[in-house]
């Protein structure tokens, strides 16, 4: 495998070219929707062509119809069809299958690698993509955890003075 710089915004068309074969092209993350599985800015992915079908779990990097490129989760994958979801998001969408270019293979966050092939990682992402409806519960109860262990913290800072 070859790894490859390409610019971001060239990375779709670059992986619907033959050249694309193999190759690896890292991609610093821009965007919250993936959040909290992929941070903005802090987090690197790692991408291949997509040379077999999408399966649940997968990150894709796709683009939709008003032109954008985008970086999703597949919820389900269906007769040509992705059922796509950003892992933060509430909303799914459905995108053809041949508007997905690439493949996330490997992440690096908070400067540990992450094997999307490894079998941690892949029953975290199914049980990500069966947590779905109940996702905002799970977002109201974690704001709330981080906000009391805030006020905790803060109220030791304040008796220690």
């Amino acid at each position: 495998m070859e790894i490859i710089s390409v610019p971001a915004a060239d990375l779709y068309a670059f992986f619907k070219t033959p050249a694309a074969a193999g190759a690896v092209c890292p991609m610093l993350v821009n965007g919250t929707s993936m959040q909290p599985t992929l941070h903005h800015l802090r987090d690197t992915v790692w991408l291949t062509a997509l040379n077999r079908p999408a399966r649940r779990g997968d990150i894709v990097l796709f683009r939709r119809k008003n032109g954008q490129v985008v970086l999703h989760r597949v919820l389900h994958a269906q007769k040509g069809i992705l059922e796509m979801n950003g892992d933060g998001q509430m909303f799914t969408e459905n995108v053809p299958e041949c508007c997905a270019a690439a493949l996330v293979r490997r992440f690096q966050r908070s400067g540990k690698m992450i094997d999307c092939r490894a079998p941690l990682y892949r029953t975290y992402s199914r049980l990500w993509c069966a947590v779905r409806p109940v996702r905002p519960q799970i977002f109201r109860f974690c704001s709330m955890w981080r906000r009391l262990s805030e006020r905790e913290s803060s109220c030791g800072k304040k008796s220690k003075s």
